[in-house]
């Protein structure tokens, strides 16, 4: 008897499209996480300029670090392509999204050089929440 065998889904991939879809939709949310389309799926992400800044690729290794600490595992990682890598996105397997928002935060500070000026992390994280929750935080479509 043949069995039919479902491939994973390729998390770079849909990393991408994450990026792709934070970059269109929400890019006032400089940085943030939120559940995807998948059960116990988050996505972190940031529109800093990934492609182009090294303090943005030093926020990344960060959460890479802290993740590797709490024993979260990393599914995925992408690039958009509408705007030349600029925005990234990290696909990670829990339901704790708000905690990662805090771990993308933490990744910014380390990354460049400790305390934003007053007020300067209250009012992006101002502008994040609800520039998520006025589009939604994920596509309808299914992963790959």
């Amino acid at each position: 008897m043949e069995r039919n065998v479902i491939s994973p889904p390729d998390w770079n991939a849909e990393a991408k499209r994450a990026a792709s879809y934070f970059a269109d939709n929400h890019f006032r949310a400089h940085r943030g996480a939120a559940p995807w389309q998948t059960l116990g799926v988050c996505v972190i992400f940031g529109n800093d300029d990934y492609a182009g800044d090294d303090r943005t690729k030093a926020e990344v290794a960060h959460v890479r670090a802290a993740l590797k600490t709490t024993g979260t595992t990393e599914l995925g990682f992408g690039v958009d392509d509408d705007k030349e890598g600029y925005t990234w996105a990290m696909i990670v397997q829990t339901e704790k999204c708000e905690d990662l928002v805090n771990l993308v935060w933490e990744g910014w500070r380390e990354a460049n050089g400790g305390e934003p000026p007053d007020g300067f992390e209250a009012v992006q994280r101002g502008q994040a929440l609800p520039a998520i929750m006025d589009k939604g935080n994920a596509p309808t479509a299914s992963i790959n």
